[in-house]
């Protein structure tokens, strides 16, 4: 009898986990690409509306990115990127010159992109976010010219506060997040430090050279 009871608990229990896992809301990611070359790249994201939001007019999407240590978000440059992009962020300051290999892991922190926008003004119940992304300089390493950084994918939007998850449509693959980003070479230190010391010790005696014939 008690074996009966445990096995009908926890059919109950795996039934109710099936059911919410399925009741969940979902979001489908059509598109995720870095745009340009370089450390200053622009990231587009773009998701297939569902459906049963078609009759509200007026849409309010959040896309919540994870900022990682090897990229930051300019806020300031979102701000007058696009007029109706607004950030909600949990950092105060965002260091943009500081190396990845600085960067402690209290500050990785996610940072939310708003949009309103008018169902009128989406076209193919499809909207995209384009938002600049930088790219933070790599420790130098030996005989190796790029480092690999791939880019996380958002895990979730929210649509006029109800929430969705995100899943990827087949054609994105881990190739459209991935970027190579130079890193300097351990082994031409010593050549940088000799050719900056020559050319600055060089400088300094002309510079002392023409003042003194010039006073002459």
């Amino acid at each position: 009898m008690k074996l009966l009871i445990l096995f009908l608990a926890l059919s109950l229990l795996i039934s109710f986990v099936y059911c919410s896992e399925n009741n969940v809301n979902k979001i489908i990611m059509i598109e995720r690409q870095l745009i340009k070359s370089g450390f200053h790249k622009t990231l587009r994201t773009s998701f297939h509306l569902p459906k049963d939001i078609k009759n509200d007019n007026l849409l309010n999407i959040t896309l919540v990115e994870n900022v990682q240590k090897d990229i930051y978000f300019d806020i300031y440059e979102i701000k007058n990127f696009k007029n109706y992009f607004t950030i909600n962020n949990h950092q105060k300051y965002i260091d943009i010159e500081k190396p990845s290999y600085l960067i402690k892991d209290s500050e990785y922190v996610t940072i939310s992109f708003h949009q309103l926008l008018s169902i009128d003004t989406i076209a193919n119940h499809i909207t995209t976010f384009e938002i600049p992304i930088h790219f933070r300089y790599q420790f130098p390493k030996e005989k190796l010219e790029y480092e690999e950084i791939k880019v996380l994918d958002p895990k979730f939007v929210i649509i006029n506060n109800v929430q969705y998850e995100i899943i990827k449509a087949s054609n994105i693959t881990d190739d459209n997040s991935l970027v190579d980003i130079p890193i300097g070479n351990i082994e031409h230190f010593k050549t940088v430090q000799f050719v900056t010391i020559f050319i600055t010790c060089l400088s300094s005696l002309l510079i002392i050279i023409f003042s003194f014939i010039k006073k002459n």
